[in-house]
């Protein structure tokens, strides 16, 4: 009997002691997986912030190199309408006149040289100074000879009946299409193909801007100009306001506008 009783005391504690193994083996099974769930979960969001930082990172570097392409290309629209301007005003009437004034001061310069060198007795000097200024008066000659003809051309542009007719009608009932090409006929010839030159600036000038241009290069204020083409004043002021950023690639006001036609 005493055994029979140890022996179920022994079978009850291994019992309990197998149950207990297996209660903390399921208990540490579930401690592991709850923790490998947060590890998984915990680099699920890192691989999600890191995804976001580099979906971030190329957008602004897309977003960069647009706005550094869109820079570089306005930059280059300004430089490329700037060196057209320039060979555009190469020939002009105020370049002219310009060019003119440095040879008349580069020739009272080789005057006191030649003088110098006559003094000094020094031959190669004189040679020297005599020949460029030689050169000189003889391109200056002809310089002043263009200016001349120019300022004829002009004077009897202004006298022709054509120029007269625009600055004496009042309404775009006035003038035909007849009239408007002769009128830029007379101006491109006055002119040096001014029509050319400006379309050179900006090929995509409406009719209504080229003839803003017709009118304010032969003087007609802004006020007939509005009337001449049907339109208000308002609207020929922001006309002229846009046609600088067009001819020149920047920022401008209508005043602006007219100097640049009236310089062309």
């Amino acid at each position: 009997m005493r055994k029979y009783v140890a022996y179920q005391d022994s079978i009850d504690f291994i019992t309990k002691t197998q149950e207990v193994a297996k209660v903390n083996a399921l208990y540490d099974y579930r401690t592991t997986q709850k923790e490998n769930l947060r590890l998984k979960e915990k680099t699920t969001r890192q691989r999600n912030q890191i995804t976001e930082l580099l979906l971030l990172f190329v957008f602004l570097t897309a977003v960069g190199v647009v706005f550094y392409l869109r820079t570089k290309k306005k930059r280059r629209t300004v430089w490329e309408q700037t060196q057209r301007l320039m060979l555009l005003q190469e020939n002009r009437y105020s370049q002219a006149r310009k060019t003119l004034q440095a040879h008349e001061q580069k020739i009272k310069t080789l005057t006191e040289q030649l003088h110098s060198a006559t003094l000094r007795n020094d031959e190669l000097e004189r040679t020297r100074a005599e020949a460029q200024k030689i050169a000189l008066e003889a391109e200056s000659k002809q310089l002043h000879q263009s200016i001349e003809e120019q300022k004829s051309q002009i004077l009897y542009f202004e006298q022709s009946e054509i120029y007269l007719k625009f600055h004496r009608a009042t309404n775009s009932r006035d003038l035909s299409e007849e009239d408007w090409a002769a009128l830029q006929a007379e101006i491109d010839s006055v002119y040096s193909q001014f029509t050319h030159r400006l379309l050179v600036l900006y090929p995509r000038l409406s009719p209504v801007e080229i003839r803003i241009c017709y009118l304010i290069k032969i003087g007609i204020p802004v006020s007939r100009i509005a009337g001449l083409l049907n339109r208000s004043v308002p609207a020929i002021t922001a006309a002229r306001t846009r046609m600088y950023k067009k001819l020149t690639g920047e920022t401008g006001t209508a005043e602006k506008t007219d100097l640049l036609i009236l310089d062309l």
